[in-house]
């Protein structure tokens, strides 16, 4: 059990909302999940599969650029003396929300308890700079006392491309800058990329911790990957059929299948980078190759392979392979949806010759302010309530008014209807042409009687000014707009107020595979 003068509240995992119902089965080990997924009952040290001599020196180069001087964890893992557990996430703007350091936080926490079992274990964060969806990485929600600002940047025009390399708008970063009060900050420097930005910055939140951050388009790492990304080349069909294989098991153990195929009936698994960085999905057809609309010359792949692999890149569910395939980790770390790309991706581990992992999900940590955990004490608030607006969490505390308010306004809509029922027979007899119109008078009529209603509940919850204000104020910070704060809030405005303290605080509770989701003060 945590430090409870610390944390606010530990939860079971399964009242966080949204929570999948396979990530949950798998933790808790119910259902079929965990012969679906990757589970394994030990890890140690495995020899190299692959020469990693290059790789951690074009890692140990990248990350030194960032401020992150990591090739001394780099050294270990290449010469085989310590293993790899890896975590990933898309290179948000200004480090993407809580969930994206929740990750990292569980992999320095793994690495500990490896420690403390005499394993030696690497951390890498994969970035996934060759992601292409850059209304995600364009987007910050940074919170305030009563309200949540939202920074959005409207996608550029032309066809998608990967996300990593391309500038950061100048309108995001004066926008940061502004709400943050930064001057001068190296992560938003002029003309600085989504990759080179969220490193610098990553870097800082957790320096000196030995995490190697690695660009997923880096070309070492294709390299290293150009073998399996030629099996992938070579197998496409046999992949995608054992795909929809998979994925009707899945779907029979009563999961719902984390990714489906498109609306021309395939999966999207391999693409091919243009020169300004276009994501062109390929199709195998009529013994060809497809790169988008556009059909390949015999040999681009070929040649593409050998003399710029990082030009192909992977879609959802072929990145944990490649992934798998270089690093060889012993340990991944996912949320609940890349933990569920595992079921439909094991028979494809050993079709490639990949081991895969041991699959866990991240951490689920929260944090807030002391006045947030006194509403939550004064209050006497229950979990199921947290996920709540904060009128509907005041309005369960007034049972007595409420029900009384809702009694009356009953008896006040049934005797509208009663006295209006003769009224509109007259006006039919009259006129049957009128019928439409008494019954929008009539539906009106109810309409404002529930109108009545709900303005009743909500003055009834708000009669307490302070209240009000105290329990507004938690559902903001705890669930803004009813979504989880680590799925949407900014980690950054936490760090800024609270320094290195929120790093320690945030790898002491973020616990892999933990059956419970944490609250956490800061």
């Amino acid at each position: 059990m945590t430090d409870s003068t610390r944390t606010l509240l530990e939860l079971p995992l399964a009242s966080y909302p949204g929570m999948k119902g396979y990530a949950l089965d798998l933790v808790l080990g119910r259902g079929e999940a965990r012969a679906l997924g990757s589970r394994h009952d030990s890890v140690g040290l495995r020899p190299p599969s692959l020469d990693r001599s290059a790789l951690a020196s074009s890692l140990a180069a990248s990350n030194l650029a960032w401020g992150n001087d990591v090739a001394a964890q780099l050294a270990a893992w290449s010469a085989g003396r310590s293993v790899a557990i890896v975590a990933g996430q898309q290179v948000g703007f200004a480090g993407g929300p809580l969930l994206t350091i929740s990750k990292i936080a569980s992999l320095l926490n793994l690495r500990a308890s490896l420690a403390a079992r005499g394993i030696a274990a690497t951390a890498f964060f994969w970035m996934a700079t060759e992601d292409h969806d850059f209304g995600e990485v364009a987007t910050l929600d940074w919170p305030g006392s009563e309200s949540v600002a939202k920074i959005r940047c409207p996608h550029p025009t032309g066809m998608p491309r990967a996300v990593g390399a391309l500038p950061v708008p100048a309108s995001l970063r004066s926008r940061i800058a502004d709400l943050a009060g930064l001057v001068d900050t190296d992560w938003l420097r002029d003309g600085v990329t989504f990759r080179d930005s969220f490193a610098t910055l990553v870097s800082s939140l957790f320096a000196g911790r030995g995490l190697v951050l690695v660009d997923s388009l880096d070309p070492e790492l294709r390299r290293a990957g150009a073998p399996l990304l030629r099996s992938m080349l070579d197998a496409i069909g046999e992949l995608e059929s054992g795909i929809v294989e998979r994925s009707a098991v899945v779907q029979g153990a009563g999961y719902a299948p984390q990714v489906v195929p498109g609306p021309d009936g395939h999966y999207s698994l391999l693409y091919l980078l243009g020169r300004h960085g276009e994501r062109l999905a390929l199709r195998r057809e009529d013994g060809g190759w497809r790169a988008g609309d556009s059909p390949l010359a015999d040999g681009t792949l070929e040649r593409t392979l050998h003399e710029s692999p990082e030009r192909i890149s992977t879609g959802a569910l072929m990145r944990p392979l490649l992934q798998d395939f270089v690093f060889e980790p012993a340990v991944f770390v996912g949320g609940p949806a890349e933990v569920a790309y595992y079921a439909q991706l094991v028979p494809l581990h050993t079709r490639l010759g990949v081991r895969p992992p041991h699959v866990a999900l991240r951490a689920h940590v929260r944090g807030a302010e002391e006045k947030v955990r006194r509403a939550i004490d004064r209050y006497g608030l229950e979990a199921s309530e947290l996920a709540l607006p904060g009128d509907e969490i005041l309005a369960r505390r007034e049972d007595g008014a409420i029900e009384a308010l809702r009694r009356n306004v009953d008896a006040l809509s049934s005797g509208i209807a009663e006295a209006a029922r003769p009224v509109a027979e007259r006006i039919l007899e009259a006129d049957r042409s009128m019928e439409r119109s008494v019954r929008r008078t009539l539906r009106r009529l109810e309409f404002h009687a529930r109108r009545l209603e709900a303005r009743g509940v909500r003055a009834l919850a708000r009669r307490d000014g302070d209240r009000h204000r105290a329990v507004t104020r938690l559902a903001n910070a705890l669930f803004p707009d009813g979504v989880p704060q680590d799925r949407r809030i900014s980690w950054l405005r936490l760090w800024l107020d609270h320094g290195d303290a929120l790093a320690t605080r945030l790898v002491e509770l973020a616990e892999p595979d933990s059956g419970v989701y944490r609250i956490t003060g800061v």
